[in-house]
């Protein structure tokens, strides 16, 4: 128990929210798995060691001298925890393609039915939403208990949506960092504190609200009209 809790749990937000007794109930965002791949390998046929970190159609990085970490696949509904020779194929097409791996003559990695020794992989999934933006803010009221308010107005603005927090502590969400999560982390921990703590906003109101957790029921209520 605490006055204060942060979910944070990638993909699994959904079923967690929905199980919220119904004096707490909140509506669920949008958060769904999509697989990735990544490879990576040393002294691989053509290997180019960027000097930084590459990025494009994919990414390509040297985790030291000699290793190149490159990827990532991209693939929706699928539930297959298993390293697949067709997403190393396709990671390495990426690395070509950012220039960290050569496809000239015989060192061409994918010249050959066979994938280059030493190659590795790891399966993970990435947390995203339909617009590819985190949620980050608190949770907002179920439609059940908005049903149950005196006033309708204004459940088309995010800001006016009741949430589930008071003067004591809250109920706040981080999720839904999608495959570059490393890169919205620091911000989104300042965008949390800002919700959490009353600080100064590190961002404009407009793109709080973008991140704001309740944006998928206000788009609904708007929708309805």
């Amino acid at each position: 128990q605490a006055p204060t809790v942060v979910l944070a749990c990638a993909h699994t937000l959904p079923g967690l929210i929905v199980g919220l007794p119904e004096a707490h109930a909140c509506a669920a965002p949008p958060v769904l798995p999509v697989r990735g791949q990544v490879s990576w390998g040393s002294q691989l046929p053509g290997q180019r060691q960027p000097a930084v970190p590459v990025a494009g159609s994919g990414y390509a990085l040297g985790l030291d001298a000699h290793t190149l970490l490159f990827g990532a696949t991209t693939q929706h509904h699928d539930a297959d925890p298993a390293v697949r020779e067709a997403d190393h194929r396709h990671n390495l097409q990426q690395a070509v393609r950012l220039g960290a791996v050569s496809s000239d003559g015989a060192g061409d990695p994918l010249a050959h039915d066979l994938l280059p020794h030493g190659l590795h992989g790891r399966v993970g999934w990435r947390a995203t939403t339909p617009d590819r933006l985190p949620l980050v803010g608190a949770l907002p009221w179920s439609d059940n208990r908005l049903s149950r308010l005196a006033s309708r107005a204004r459940r088309d603005q995010v800001r006016l949506i009741p949430r589930e927090r008071d003067a004591r502590g809250g109920l706040y969400v981080l999720s839904g960092l999608g495959s570059r999560g490393i890169t919205w982390s620091t911000l989104a921990g300042e965008l949390l504190a800002h919700w959490v703590t009353g600080s100064a906003c590190p961002v404009e109101a407009s793109l709080r609200d973008a991140l704001d957790p309740a944006r998928f029921l206000a788009r609904q209520h708007r929708q309805q009209g």
